[in-house]
């Protein structure tokens, strides 16, 4: 794990730009497509801070059709929102939420068409991996198979709701976290859901009693800490269904 979060400092500390134009200005690699202009804020594809782009394949006349260079110094929003949201998901939230910002206000309704991130073409797919980076910040997990689900929200999760999308379902989570008590809830609105086991981190210090109800009734359920400083609550399996709420109190 820790070479994982250097990397992702890395990119932060050499990739993020707040203003793109300086960059661009002094690269070695010329480019003619720009998803981020001067004035604005962007996470630059490939940088060289330590020099070398010269030795890049693309570089020269003759090695252009390798088209590796003509993706250097662009601003896709698609592999920003993937490194954003692994920061979020390994700790970095601060820098993966100030890279997603960065895309919005490129894309601010006065400026472009907010519905419409420009990569390759017009409404290109791979803008649609946000939906990673809000995977991340929920730390949404499924197996829906097994009938197990988790969250382990990395913002604000003290006062914490967020959607979530099943195979099947849709519904919204909450989270609450008041001195020592920690409420869980999962509300499905739409569609219906197994469910057997719910993982969740903790964020109170001491843990004496876990309790699941659902809509309101007592379900007997048992539990298993993790190293992790997370949960997992075990009960016979529930099927629920549009306007079912399964809480977990912990205590």
């Amino acid at each position: 794990q820790y070479e994982t979060v250097s990397a992702l400092k890395a990119i932060y500390k050499y990739n993020f730009k707040e203003d793109v134009g300086p960059y661009l200005e002094t690269s070695e690699i010329k480019n003619v497509r720009f998803y981020a202009l001067p004035g604005e804020s962007g996470t630059i594809m490939c940088t060289f801070p330590n020099g070398g782009a010269e030795h890049a394949a693309g570089t020269k006349s003759s090695s252009w059709d390798k088209l590796v260079v003509g993706y250097f110094s662009e601003c896709m929003t698609g592999f920003t929102y993937q490194a954003a949201g692994h920061m979020i998901a390994e700790g970095l939230v601060d820098e993966g939420m100030q890279m997603i910002k960065a895309i919005h206000d490129r894309y601010a309704p006065e400026k472009r068409n907010p519905y419409n991130e420009i990569e390759y073409g017009n409404h290109y797919t791979r803008a649609m991996s946000s939906y990673g980076a809000f995977i991340a910040a929920s730390g949404f997990t499924l197996n829906e198979p097994e009938g197990k689900i988790g969250f382990a929200p990395k913002i604000n999760p003290e006062n914490f709701k967020s959607a979530f999308i099943t195979g099947n379902s849709w519904g919204t989570f909450f989270q609450m976290v008041a001195n020592t008590k920690q409420t869980n809830v999962v509300k499905l609105n739409y569609g219906n859901l197994k469910l057997r086991e719910i993982g969740l981190n903790l964020f109170i210090a001491k843990l004496n009693k876990v309790e699941v109800k659902l809509n309101g009734k007592v379900v007997h359920s048992s539990y298993k800490k993790s190293e992790d400083n997370g949960i997992k609550v075990i009960f016979s399996t529930l099927t629920l269904k549009k306007g079912d709420e399964l809480s977990v109190i912990v205590e």
